[in-house]
């Protein structure tokens, strides 16, 4: 983003703040020690964010953002954990001519504010023509299950190429400088082809810089880590690897299912629902034993199908199946049912991608063991009494 160095003075000025979880409460925090009057605008917040909110006597409306909303302000602040809605912010505020900041949106954004809390390692210094790659794994979407390796190499890179479901948070730990390319893909839609991504690794690395590739979840778990790091070794290009929590793993702890459970599931696997063909391809045998859990990937599409394949293969229709939707995020969605009933469930519930399948006698401890679900979710139905 081109631009200028310049000191706001918000003291006695009005700040809006569109978001309802940790980052709202962060920035609103630090435009509060800075003078700045707060407003905060969202549907629903976490209980941190309304105790802070009331502590400080700041603004508090919990509705859909209007753009009466920015009459008075001199800043707004996206701070939540959709691109897409962060850049609907900077929309409206430019139409009302205030200056804005947006989390994941920093190219877009008419200022830059330097909030930051961790500092760049001292004596790290890059090479000129000896640069690398960090193939980087961002996390299931919760922006607090970033490791510190993954923050450490994002403090210090030179180019980061991210994906859709990285949570926009995770982009301010990038230096400002830095290049910040969205090479997201959704179902037949690709900001970039794979071929373009992993060329512009090798380029970018051949001009001696740090670049990070940014995937959701685990780059090695349905990533295409593999794919690109063929490319960087065949290149002659430096990597790292740094792993991520998969949707598997993030999924299972934010609902209250374990994968494994002595009296459940002595098994786990990991598969990809996604349709090839108008078929899905998958080793059904393995996924029909007892005491075994099944993860789907991207399976919302071919829900139906999945679970009409399973039962035909031999599963029960009464056998424990869920869905979940935005796993690990404040508005986590779960929808529980058996594989007879879960594809109608979920279609009722208007459930939409991303979204994780998890199928399994373990679907049966959610109502014991969730901790999580106090947040908004739907859940279909009432499984029976372990």
């Amino acid at each position: 983003m081109n631009g200028i160095a310049a000191t706001l003075n918000l003291a006695g000025r009005t700040a809006l703040v569109v978001g309802n979880g940790d980052d709202a409460r962060r920035y609103a925090e630090w435009l509060d020690d800075h003078g700045a009057g707060v407003s905060l605008v969202a549907p629903a917040v976490r209980a941190s964010l309304a105790a802070a909110a009331a502590r400080r006597r700041w603004t508090l409306h919990t509705r859909e953002l209007r753009d009466a909303d920015f009459d008075g302000c001199h800043l707004a602040v996206a701070a939540s954990d959709s691109r897409d809605f962060n850049q609907t912010v900077i929309d409206a505020a430019d139409r009302r001519g205030v200056l804005v900041h947006a989390l994941g949106c920093t190219e877009h954004s008419t200022v830059t504010l330097p909030l930051r809390t961790e500092r760049v390692p001292e004596g790290l210094h890059r090479t000129v023509g000896s640069g690398r790659v960090y193939l980087v794994g961002a996390g299931p979407g919760d922006p607090g299950l970033l490791t510190l390796r993954a923050r450490e190499v994002l403090a210090r890179a030179d180019a980061v190429l991210y994906d859709r479901l990285v949570a926009p948070a995770l982009l301010e730990w990038v230096p400002p400088a830095a290049q910040r390319i969205y090479v997201g893909k959704a179902a037949s839609r690709h900001a970039l082809p794979q071929a373009r991504i992993n060329a512009l690794l090798v380029d970018f690395a051949r001009q001696g810089q740090r670049v990070v590739r940014l995937k959701g979840g685990d780059p090695f778990v349905f990533g295409r880590g593999g794919e690109e790091i063929d490319t960087l070794k065949a290149a002659g290009v430096a990597f790292e690897v740094v792993p991520g929590i998969t949707a598997a793993l993030g999924c299972s702890a934010y609902t209250g299912i374990p994968l494994t459970h002595r009296d459940y599931a002595h098994a786990c696997t990991l598969v990809t629902g996604h349709l090839k063909d108008g078929t899905l391809d998958l080793p059904w045998d393995a996924l029909v034993q007892p005491e075994h859990t099944v993860v789907v990937y991207m399976g919302l599409g071919g829900l139906a199908l999945l679970c009409d394949e399973l039962i035909a293969r031999g599963l029960p229709a009464s056998h424990p199946a869920a869905v979940i939707q935005r796993g690990t995020l404040d508005d986590q969605r779960v929808v529980t049912g058996a594989l007879q009933t879960l594809p109608t469930l979920a279609e009722q519930a208007g459930v939409r991608p991303p979204t994780l399948a998890i199928i399994g006698e373990v679907v049966r401890l959610r109502e014991r063991l969730d901790w999580f679900g106090s947040l908004a979710e739907c859940t279909g139905e009432t499984l029976a009494a372990v």
